[in-house]
Order: C-alpha cells, then structure tokens, then sequence
C-alpha cells in the first residue's frame, strides 16, 4: 500500500492559515538574529525562543484551547520545583550560587567524549569506518570558545524541558516537518515515548476513566494505563488503521449506566503510522475523518509516531518485476530533502488548530533506543504541565545522549544533512522490508497465511486461519454433532450456550470455550516456532480487550456489555467484525472500511485488491489460484494445500482472527529468510500440511 496522498492544510476549520513554509536555509538566518544562545548549566529555555512566525497573510493564528477540563487533580496540584525555579537566576553574570546542589565539574570523570558518526552522504557502516569522522566534546568547550555544548553542562543537572541546545534543534526540527498551525505550540524533550506517554496518562486521565486506542495497539500502552485503573475501548480497525466510523459510533452511543457509570473517553492513542503491531498506516484523508470525530466529540489525541519517517514506497511482488520483488525505494535515486518532506503524510499534528494533539516523536526507532531520548509537540499548557511532572520525576533526559545527539544531528549533520540520513534509512527499511515479504511469498503456506505489505514502519502483520487447526476442526465436529442432536430442546441460542460454557438446557455438553481453545492453538504455535529456531510475537499480546466467550459469540450486538472492571476487559472485541465472513463471499471491489475482515489478504499486491479477497473462504482460494493478487501460483508450483472446512451454519461459532507480529528491523536479508522458512515449517506442523 503506497503512502495515500499528501494533504497540507486542514479544511473542516476556517481558522487554519496557510503558513510561509520554514526551510533550512531560514534555521542559520534565525539564529544569526536571535543572537548567542544561552546554554549555560541547567539553563532555561522554551520553544518560543527559537521559533519562526511568518505566515502568509496579515491573518494571526489562533492559539490552542485551553484543556482544564480535562487535567487530573494530580496535574492540576503540581507546583513548579522551587529548586530548579531557582536556576534561572544562574545567568546573571557575577552571581555567586550557594543555592542549589549542582556538584562542580572539576568532580566529573570524563574530560574528553569522541565519537566517530558518519559523513553525509556516507552513512552505511562500511563508509562510517573507513571514512566516518570523529566528534569530540571537552569539559570546558564553552569557556573556551570551542562549541556551545561541552562535559560541564551536559554531566550536572538540567531541567525538565530538556538543553537549550536540543530543545531548539526539535522546535525547528518540528517547525520544518509539521508547521503546527497554531500559535502557542511547544515542545519538550522526553526520555522517550514510553515515558512520555505515562506522563500523559497521568496528566489528562483519572483512574477509572476510559481510553480509546486501536483494537490491536501498542501492547506496552495497554500495560501501563490498566496498573493506573484506565479501562482500554478498542477501536476497529481496516488496513489504514482506526476506524472513525467505529470511533464515532462508540462514542455517540455511550451510555454511563451501561457502562458501569464510567464516564465518555476523552482520550484517543493512536500510532498512526506502520501502526504497532499492524503495519497499518492511515491516509491524509482517513486523519483528518479521525481528527473530525475528536473535535465532535472533545476528544484529545496522544499522537505516537516514531515510525513517521519509515513511510516506504509499495512493495510489488515477484510477478511484477521478473520474479525479483522490489519496490521504488530500491533504486538508487534519491529524493531531494524538499520533495522528501513534501512527500510525507500531514501527522495530526499539522491539522491541530485546536491544540487538541499531543505527538510524541523519538530518536529510538531513527537513531538508537538507547539514547533514551524524544520529545514531544503540544499546546503550551499541555507542556508546561509534562514539564511539571518531568523535573519531579525524572528530572530530564541523559545529558551524555543529549550531548552526542547535540554533537551529531546540530553541529556536524545540521537540519539538512539529518533529512539525509532519514531518507537513507527509509531506503534500508525498505529493503529489509521486501526481502521479509519475498521470504513470505516464498516459504509461507497459501490459504492458511495472509499478510498485507506494510506501508511504513518495521512490522508485518501475519493473519493466520486458526479455525483449520486440527484441534479446532475436531471439537467443531463435536459440537456440529451435539448442535444437530439437540436441536430444539435447549433451552438457550447456540450463542448463548457457547457463552455459558456450551451447555444445553439438559446439561448435555456441546460444545468448548472457544477463547480457551484459541489461546491453546496460538500457544501451540508459538512454541512449535520457538522449537524450529524462530521467534514471533503473539498477536494476542496486543489486544486492547482481552479476549473471552462473548469475544466469539455470533455479533449483531447492538448495546455494549458493562466495563469489567476486576481484568479491565471492557469490549466486546469488534462486534460486526466477528460475521461468518468465509461462508458469505463478497463482491465488493472498494478498499474495506466496515471492519469485516479488514486485513483481507494482500501478499505484496495494493490495497485496491484487497477486499478481491474479503468474505472468500481459504478453500476457495487453494483451489483457485486466478483469485490470488498477480496470479502468483503457490512457489513449488504443486496444488495448494487444502485443509476441509466444514460450513458455517446458525449459532455457529463466528471467525474471530488470529495474528502473530513480525518485524524486520534487526535480522539480516538471509536470516529473515532463514526464519520466515522455519515459521513456515511450524505452521505445517500445527496445521499437519
């Protein structure tokens, strides 16, 4: 799926401006008029000293909404740090401190930190070694007028909001890609998003309340928001992320009293790009749906984005290219840095006229996890109040990763020269990412595997058809048996005795918990891969809401069970989503946004074709190849492995979807290859191929 278009400017709010596009040549000029900077030890700085204002008419931007409301009383009761308060006063020249506990650097260890970075346009490792160039930062560089940023400030304490130093680099960083659209934005260094995004958790929710987050998400955001007593809403979700339908349908229909008393969610998190486990990336024109949905309904956006820059051109299979897959990213042309920037998707950042988006970015996923170092773009109260919470807390990033990101992305890469190494890097993810994608192609058993080419990121989703495991297709005989015996003498629905434990109004057992044998089934693959020297993620570690009986009930629930409140599982998991669809083919050619089987398969072919496949049963398609995208036969060129299916029929147990993440961020072209063969080999082994 290709990066749908490119949009500049939102168009639902009459007070959105066009604004003069701020560009690197512009970064040197304002700081020549903004004069030295100030970045003494624990020296105060904010964003709107090193941010531009032109706009394009006479027009001022409006500055965000304020968001009291929705404050915790433990944000709300933070005062500023009486010590660090007192750090502003350490500029004045002549000043004598006998205030604060800043140690005197003459007690740090280290006089001398180098460290050899790549020369532009040299970025590979090989080009690193043998031509890369050594950085050094001293204890005194500032004294001695060496650089702005050295060992004596970087080793003792700093503030909340992070260095001046990386603070201005960000704020034109951001002002470069996203050009928030109104006026009172800042930014703040974080010690990155994990971090950030417990901060914001604690800053604009309350325990009890409600959070809205894709149904698949981050499973890290899951685990931290349910220890603060959040309940997690899982959002349904198609190949281009969340759904804003489905969002607003949630939220219009939310009734407290059936909810337990829990109040509306005013909180959305999304990864909006190579979404975290998906791969799913939404499109300019799916954003800003989503970003209409949040101000009908006041909803706040935590906008979690480190694989913004990873957006990849489409993969196009085998077929396509003479049997090699590829995509455009594999030649060698690159583009320049403002058709690059051009070419990126508007982040909800840059449709924010209300200051109703904080986005949180990061080096971690650019650069190096390690780092421990990202930052964050909101309204001025929203960091003003993070920054509160981070200098009681956390106190500010590492000053020895601020340092060395200070040392290579400003003084020796600058603004241009890391736009470079982004688009660099998009390429090698690319790369990595087909060379997964023809190892699939290659190795992976049709009809029993589907996968969609992510778009961005470092993640490929794998959907595999559980219900044709042999003990699956065992007790759903068993059960189709006792269904047919017993027929009009339960004295409940089929769907009501699978919820109950499969119990007939005489006792007689017929059937088994599905949710039971689910997690059994996607357990036994997990260790049958785990035993063939392959490891992969289970799908289900990423499930906003826990999955139960009533998961697998037939849907056509029209009112939301209550909130569980004792395991947080508070929805049921994607309601119309859970229709018979391999019993009800589909003539639908559009791209899937009802939520019915909305990762329909694409094995390297684009999106339009992917709902070619919605509703078809996998029996189908192995008998079939002309419904495969391209015509790609199975690689050994024998028949396609069939596994009997039996049919669906009323009452019968609805395809809830089985998932297992991969990523190709670490492993090299030939052990991705080597590992995608032994998956391969565990799922025949399961699925006895």
């Amino acid at each position: 799926m290709p990066p749908p278009a490119r949009t500049d400017i939102v168009t639902d709010t009459a007070a959105a401006v066009v604004i003069d596009p701020f560009t690197i040549k512009a970064v040197s000029s304002r700081r020549a008029r903004a004069g030295k900077l100030n970045g003494g030890v624990a020296a105060k700085a904010n964003s709107d000293s090193f941010k531009s204002t032109g706009v394009s008419d006479s027009k001022p931007r409006n500055k965000a909404r304020r968001w009291d409301h929705i404050l915790s009383n433990e944000s709300k009761s933070r005062q500023p740090s009486s010590l660090k308060g007192s750090a502003k006063y350490l500029s004045l020249p002549g000043l004598v401190s006998l205030c604060g506990g800043l140690p005197s650097s003459e007690y740090f260890p280290i006089d001398e930190l180098a460290l050899k970075v790549p020369n532009v346009p040299h970025f590979s490792e090989r080009d690193t070694r043998t031509t890369g160039k050594f950085l050094r930062a001293g204890k005194h560089d500032v004294a001695e007028g060496k650089g702005l940023y050295d060992l004596e400030i970087a080793l003792n304490y700093g503030l909340g909001a992070g260095s001046p130093q990386m603070l201005r680099f960000v704020t034109e960083h951001v002002e470069l890609v996203h050009r928030p659209p109104y006026q009172d934005w800042h930014c703040s260094l974080t010690i990155g998003n994990s971090s950030a995004l417990e901060i914001a958790f604690r800053l604009l929710t309350e325990p009890g309340q409600c959070i809205l987050m894709e149904e698949f998400t981050f499973s890290s955001a899951v685990e931290t928001a349910r220890p603060m007593g959040l309940h997690v809403v899982g959002i349904k979700m198609d190949g281009e992320g969340l759904l804003p339908a489905h969002m607003d349908e949630v939220l219009s229909g939310w009734d407290e009293r059936a909810r337990g008393g829990v109040k509306k969610p005013h909180l959305l998190y999304t990864v909006p790009c190579g979404q975290n486990p998906t791969g799913a990336t939404a499109g300019a024109e799916r954003r800003r749906q989503v970003y209409a949905v949040a101000r009908r309904h006041d909803v706040y956006i935590l906008e979690d984005d480190p694989y913004y820059f990873l957006q990849m051109q489409p993969y196009r299979s085998d077929d396509d290219n003479g049997g090699v897959g590829i995509s455009i990213e594999s030649s060698n042309v690159s583009p320049s840095r403002e058709d690059f920037l051009r070419g990126l998707l508007p982040s909800y950042l840059r449709l924010d006229t209300d200051g109703r988006v904080m986005r949180m970015d990061s080096f971690s996923k650019v650069l190096s996890p390690g780092m421990r170092t990202g930052f964050i773009t909101a309204s001025e109260q929203i960091v003003e109040r993070l920054v509160r919470h981070q200098e009681l807390s956390v106190q500010n990033p590492s000053g020895l990763a601020q340092l060395t990101l200070y040392k290579l992305l400003d003084e020796h890469w600058g603004h241009g020269g890391y736009l470079d190494w982004l688009v660099y890097l998009r390429g090698e993810y690319a790369g990595r990412r087909d060379a997964m994608l023809r190892a699939c192609e290659k190795y992976l058993p049709w009809g029993l595997v589907e996968w969609r080419a992510p778009a961005a990121g470092m993640f490929l989703w794998l959907k595999v058809q559980w219900q044709k495991h042999p003990r699956y297709q065992h007790h759903r005989r068993h059960w189709s048996h006792h269904h047919h015996h017993h027929a009009g003498h339960a004295s409940r629905s089929g769907s009501d005795r699978l919820a109950n434990g499969g119990i007939t109004g005489h006792g007689t057992p017929v059937s088994f918990n599905a949710a039971d044998e689910y997690y059994r089934i996607e357990e036994a693959v997990f260790q049958t891969a785990i035993s063939k020297g392959v490891l992969v993620c289970k799908g289900s570690w990423f499930l906003a809401n826990s999955l139960d009986s009533s998961s697998f009930v037939d849907a056509g629930v029209t009112s939301a069970p209550p909130l569980n409140t004792a395991n947080g599982s508070n929805e049921r998991i994607n309601g119309s989503r859970l229709s018979k669809e391999y019993s009800q083919p589909t003539t639908t050619s559009t791209a899937a946004t009802d939520g019915i089987n909305p990762f329909g398969r694409m094995n390297g072919s684009s999106q339009a074709t992917v709902t070619e496949w919605q509703g078809m049963s996998f029996d189908q398609v192995s008998r079939d190849n002309s419904h495969i995208p391209n015509g790609v036969p199975k690689p050994n060129g024998t028949a396609q492995n069939t596994i009997p299916v039996l049919p669906a029929m009323e009452g019968d147990i609805p395809s809830v979807e089985m998932f297992f993440r991969t990523t190709f961020a670490a492993a090299a072209p030939d052990e991705m290859e080597t590992g995608v063969r032994r998956l391969a080999e565990a799922l025949r082994t399961e699925f006895h191929l």
